[in-house]
């Protein structure tokens, strides 16, 4: 597929892409994790203007999309701070259409996903990318998966297990992003924290193209058996039970000594993953952490 396709277009969620769309990302974050080593700059935006609008709990996304842009000659430009932005009565389309006059690319977060559709959709001439909404976080879920593929060579077939709350952002996308690719995904939560019937109704049709097997479990011992990955993230902690905890014993439940762990640092440590865990042979936690700037820059460049 010519990767100058995708040129312009929002990224919001991956249930609007193709599984061959998403192969062109995968592919681009390769590349762009080749050229940093190679210190190859370009300086290709310069002369861009990229407007980070709102805040968000993954501050070193932002930081990685910020770096990578200026780096390249780009210019960042603020609305964190505007009072506007969580006003009940704001207009997004009014604000969509006024950032058209600044804005190259708009990164986003910290908003409702409905907001984050009235932006992409009135956007003047710019792209939309979503950074955090309330219901999905696919440039988390990008970075995951490509490294997994990294990691494993081939994630294709592998089983990737989210424990967790099963209504994050991160579990959302992770769900439908392994739908589409032909990864098998599990999630281990607790029944009052399932995703919502529809999205699940969506991810099992995209799953049956491509012929990845999904499930949802409340019992961690059993959703854990057999896993390639195990996957975490922050939740609140009023709605966490011990038992859907990452630790050494639910680790040595996957059956598998070669499963690694992920999670977007920093880590809720003791709380919803153990420190073991966390320095273990296993985590890939760093690593993830590291490939942060590639897939920020494969997003950008495509």
């Amino acid at each position: 597929m010519n990767p100058t396709l995708l040129k312009g277009r929002s990224l919001l969620t991956w249930i609007n892409y193709s599984p061959s769309e998403i192969e062109v990302f995968l592919e681009s974050c390769r590349k762009a994790k080749s050229d940093c080593r190679k210190r190859s700059k370009k300086q290709q935006f310069r002369g861009k203007t990229m407007v980070v609008l709102g805040k968000c709990d993954f501050i070193f996304y932002q930081l990685a999309f910020e770096k990578e842009f200026v780096d390249e000659g780009g210019t960042i430009l603020s609305l964190q701070n505007d009072a506007e932005i969580n006003n009940a009565g704001v207009s997004w389309e009014d604000t969509a259409r006024g950032l058209g006059y600044t804005c190259d690319v708009l990164l986003a977060q910290g908003l409702s996903h409905a907001s984050m559709e009235m932006l992409a959709k009135f956007a003047a001439g710019y792209p939309v990318c979503n950074l955090q909404s309330d219901e999905f976080v696919p440039v988390q879920a990008l970075n995951l998966y490509f490294t997994m593929e990294e990691i494993l060579r081939e994630a294709k077939g592998k089983r990737l297990v989210f424990v967790g709350d099963g209504k994050a952002a991160l579990a959302n996308s992770l769900m439908i992003l392994c739908a589409k690719m032909g990864s098998d995904y599990t999630l281990v939560s607790p029944r009052d924290r399932w995703p919502d019937p529809a999205l699940k109704q969506i991810a099992d049709s995209i799953a049956k193209e491509s012929g990845a097997a999904l499930a949802i479990t409340a019992e961690p011992i059993a959703g854990v058996h057999g896993a390639d990955a195990l996957v975490s993230s922050p939740w609140n902690p009023s709605l966490m039970a011990g038992e859907y905890s990452v630790d050494e014993q639910l680790l040595k439940e996957t059956g598998n000594s070669e499963c690694i762990f992920f999670y977007n640092i920093p880590c809720a440590r003791r709380l919803n993953v153990s420190n073991g865990v966390a320095e273990s042979a296993q985590s890939r936690i760093f690593q993830l952490a590291q490939n942060q700037r590639y897939v920020a820059r494969a997003i950008l460049q495509t």
